[in-house]
C-alpha cells in the first residue's frame, strides 16, 4: 500500500508537469494565432511563405536599382580637394588656391585661383581618368592627387 501510495504521487506530480506545459503551449499558440487572425497553423505558414516570397523578389528590384543609380552617381562630381597657397611674396596670406572636383570615374576639372595684389586670375583644366592634358602646377597636382585618392 505504501508503495501505491508513492506510485500515486508521483503519478499526480507527473499529471501536473504535462498540464502546465500543455497549458503554456496553449497559451503561446492562442497568442500566434490571434496576431494573425487565422485560426490553424498550415494558413499561418503559408501566409508567411507567401510573404517571404513577395519579399524576396522586392529585394532583387531594390537590388537591382541600386545598381543603376550606382551607375548614375559615378558621372557625379563625389571627389573634392583643395590646396590653398601663396604665390606671389607681395601679397598677405595663402589666398590663391587649386580645388579639384571629379566624378567616380576620376574625370572632372581643376580650378586653379591666382590672387594678386593687381586682380584674381582663374584658371579650369579638363581632367581625364586622373591626368589632364594640360599642365599642371605643384599646387594643381596636388589637389588632384588628394581627390584621386578619395573614395
Amino acid at each position: 500500500m505504501l508503495l501505491s501510495g508513492a506510485a500515486f504521487l508521483v503519478l499526480i506530480i507527473w499529471l501536473a508537469v504535462i498540464t502546465f506545459w500543455l497549458w503554456q503551449t496553449d497559451q503561446h499558440y492562442k497568442k500566434l494565432v490571434a496576431t494573425t487572425g487565422r485560426t490553424d497553423l498550415r494558413s499561418i505558414l503559408e501566409r508567411l511563405l507567401s510573404g517571404q516570397a513577395n519579399l524576396a523578389e522586392h529585394l532583387k528590384k531594390v537590388e537591382g536599382g541600386l545598381g543603376v543609380l550606382d551607375k548614375k552617381t559615378q558621372s557625379h562630381i563625389s571627389k573634392v580637394a583643395s590646396v590653398r597657397f601663396n604665390p606671389y611674396s607681395n601679397t598677405g596670406s595663402n589666398q590663391s588656391f587649386a580645388l579639384a572636383l571629379l566624378d567616380g570615374n576620376n574625370s572632372g576639372v581643376v580650378l586653379l585661383s591666382l590672387h594678386g595684389r593687381e586682380g584674381t586670375r582663374i584658371y579650369v583644366k579638363p581632367v581625364v581618368s586622373g591626368k589632364s592634358k594640360y599642365e599642371l602646377s605643384v599646387e594643381e597636382k596636388q589637389a588632384l592627387e588628394e581627390a584621386v585618392k578619395k573614395s
